[in-house]
């Protein structure tokens, strides 16, 4: 290429073309990484994975992209023959796809920064969500791929059939692991779960929430052992969680008495040993003022229950435990009767004739 004709000021235009927005973005990177280091000051987090840091690359090549542009727009009018008769159309339409390919890998960085994002505020460990950020960034690929191609006009047609078929043929493969994966996402989107709560199943399993992993969720019951539901069969389930709305509960204890006692003074013992045992136990509210309700006369006793309320479920047992035991003692005092019932047998006598009379001749049994 003869470029004698090409002045030393043209050179320096095209030459500042791309070096500014290359400068630009270099100390717009320079201001991201002092933002992110304060993020994580700030947060916490890794500072890989704050918001700024990961602009910094998508801003850089974008960058590249737009000075490679802006060089252009000036050495196409330069008096060199070579360079005239170039396909600049076909060059934009390059950059274009190039650009296509950047703005789709932001979004994918921006995706990652949500997912993570989501994950601590569920509670739960970012890297429960690796599949979910490889499955985005197949996406994001794909389709930045074949808007590229499609611009620069390949035909897609064949790639996106093949495409097709490929992700029936995944999709069946993984069927029940994709199922249990956004199962898990459900539950952590609906918050209907989180770890440290207690629930109980429909189908009579219970125990606090250990781990909700990406395809199974672990619950652990009182003792050595601990239970794990596909997250499928759990968003299929009607769960009870004890600790929603929230983490207070209720606590019902029954009782009864005998017939021949006085239901006033058996109410006066049962609220006021509740108010002794809940300042004495942890974990029980002693905001709460106790309730005694008769239920009804049953065959020893007449019933009724008493309830107090526990900060949490599992300080629940510990109070309900206590609660019986003060009860039991208190009543011994009082010389209040607890009946138990009692099943007498009377022998019928043998001399009572009978209603009907027995028939004169045995009848024929079919």
């Amino acid at each position: 290429m003869d470029f004698s004709k090409v002045s030393p000021i043209d050179f320096l235009i095209a030459a500042f073309g791309f070096a500014i927005p290359i400068v630009l973005a270099i100390g717009a990177n320079s201001v991201f990484k002092v933002i992110a280091k304060r993020a994580q000051a700030a947060t916490g987090e890794p500072l890989r994975e704050t918001l700024a840091w990961q602009l910094r690359l998508p801003i850089f090549l974008g960058s590249l992209v737009l000075g490679f542009y802006i060089c252009s727009l000036s050495v196409r009018t330069w008096d060199v023959d070579a360079l005239r008769l170039r396909n600049w159309s076909l060059f934009e339409k390059w950059l274009i796809a190039i650009a296509i390919l950047i703005g789709f890998y932001l979004a994918y960085r921006l995706a990652v920064v949500g997912l993570r994002f989501l994950a601590r505020r569920a509670g739960r460990d970012p890297s429960d969500y690796l599949f979910m950020r490889k499955l985005a960034a197949a996406m994001f690929a794909a389709i930045g791929l074949i808007t590229a191609l499609n611009l620069l006009g390949v035909n897609i047609g064949p790639v996106l059939a093949s495409l097709g078929v490929a992700g029936i043929a995944i999709a069946l493969a993984l069927q029940d692991t994709l199922g249990n994966y956004f199962a898990s996402l459900s539950l952590t989107m609906d918050r209907t779960l989180k770890i440290g709560d207690y629930v109980r199943l429909d189908s009579g399993q219970e125990g606090f929430v250990e781990e909700i992993g990406w395809r199974t969720t672990r619950i652990r019951p009182y003792g050595e052992t601990m239970i794990v539901v596909p997250n499928s069969k759990l968003t299929s389930s009607i769960v009870t969680n004890f600790y929603l709305p929230e983490n207070s509960v209720r606590v019902y204890i029954d009782f009864g008495v005998g017939y021949q006692e006085n239901l006033e003074e058996v109410e006066e013992v049962l609220i006021a040993t509740a108010k002794e045992v809940v300042m004495v136990v942890p974990g029980a509210d002693t905001q709460f003022e106790p309730i005694v309700r008769f239920k009804e006369f049953a065959d020893s006793n007449i019933t009724g229950t008493v309830t107090l309320r526990a900060v949490d479920f599992e300080m629940s047992f510990r109070l309900k435990h206590e609660y019986i035991k003060a009860v039991h003692r208190k009543f011994a005092e009082a010389g209040i009767a607890i009946n138990y019932p009692v099943r007498q047998i009377l022998p019928m006598p043998v001399d009572v004739p009978m209603k009907y009379p027995a028939p004169s001749e045995p009848r024929d049994v079919i």
